[in-house]
């Protein structure tokens, strides 16, 4: 750039903050030049031309030209104002990039719920999104509204994790993160009177439904040298369980498991597993997990022992997964993040 001996004074910071020079501490006005009397910084996407200029107070005792550095005793001429400025300077600034740019995504369960939470918040940071639910009109509704892919898909169901696959590939190409966020429960009620119907149900849904994803999907991973990604949504029931929800407890506590595990074997194969577990929020399965209708003073009971002092919302879920699903957490694998206002503390 400009040779020392011909600088007053060049102040910078990094990263790519640029600061002016001036005489007597101020600087003059310049048609057609942005002059900057503080140090700024240069945002992402904003382009400029900087030189040195040259100001003439009218006596035509300046001497040397525009883009030369002035000398050392242009700047104790009381006639002349030399500065450094920022010429042709563009104002526009880039958005931040997305976090989610460019990755596609399963979101199972994806209609309602923490589901569609986290299908709106990847849609939002520039995510493919293909979200799978039981519900087909719930379904098209959600994917209608986000913008995003839908298929109806019982995750129970090996020829349909298999089919989940293919449209993710057929429609974007590729795919890159599975949320396993669809799952189940019983009505709060006594251990000794679930069904064996209940407990399979529960098993099912919420433990055999990861199995098959990772079956399917991970040996796709590895055959295409994908740095693949599972998030499972657990819950707070598997680290600290509640009476009456044994079986459901229990899945969850699996499911965690079985995250931690899988994560160290795939490691080696840079696929990652983590786990999310909210608290009890207000969504379409609130009124099993307390057992009586959900309303705000029926659920009183459940979120006074969270220290936050409520529970767990679409919102608070899908900020977790998107940090796990992003660049950011790259290094983090076989977590449980407890997303829960301090319940398991």
């Amino acid at each position: 750039m400009f040779a020392p001996s011909k600088l007053l004074t060049l102040a910078m910071a990094i990263p790519a903050t640029l600061a002016c020079l001036g005489y007597e501490g101020g600087l003059p006005k310049h048609t057609g030049t942005k002059s900057l009397k503080e140090p700024m910084r240069i945002k992402a996407g904003q382009s400029f031309d900087a030189g040195w200029v040259k100001y003439d107070r009218g006596s035509g005792a300046c001497s040397g030209g525009e883009g030369d550095a002035p000398a050392l005793n242009s700047f104790t001429n009381p006639q002349c104002h030399w500065y450094y400025s920022l010429k042709a300077y563009t104002t526009a600034a880039m958005a931040p990039q997305p976090r989610l740019q460019g990755k596609v995504a399963i979101v199972t369960g994806g209609a309602s719920g923490f589901g569609k939470g986290i299908a709106s918040k990847f849609v939002e940071e520039g995510a493919q999104v293909l979200i799978a639910d039981i519900s087909d009109e719930a379904g098209q509704s959600v994917a209608k509204e986000l913008g995003c892919a839908f298929t109806v898909g019982d995750v129970t169901k090996r020829e349909d994790w298999e089919r989940l696959l293919k449209e993710a590939i057929d429609k974007f190409g590729k795919l890159d993160i599975v949320i396993n966020n669809a799952g189940t429960t019983y009505s709060n009620r006594a251990t000794g009177e679930v069904t064996e119907a209940d407990f399979d149900r529960v098993m099912n849904v919420n433990v055999k439904s990861v199995y098959l994803s990772t079956n399917v999907i991970v040996p796709y991973f590895i055959e295409k040298k994908i740095p693949g990604n599972f998030i499972q949504i657990a819950s707070t029931a598997g680290i600290r369980p509640r009476p009456r929800l044994t079986w459901y407890n229990a899945s969850k506590a699996a499911v965690i498991n079985a995250t931690k595990t899988m994560a160290v074997e795939y490691a080696p194969q840079e696929i990652r597993f983590n786990s999310v577990s909210p608290v009890v929020g207000s969504t379409g399965m609130t009124h099993l997990f307390i057992g009586m209708e959900n309303t705000p003073e029926n659920r009183k009971a459940f979120e006074s022992v969270v220290p936050l002092g409520r529970g767990s919302t679409p919102a608070d879920v899908a900020n977790a997964c998107c940090y796990l699903a992003s660049d950011e957490a790259a290094f983090i694998t076989g977590v449980n993040l407890e997303v829960d206002g301090g319940r398991c503390v």
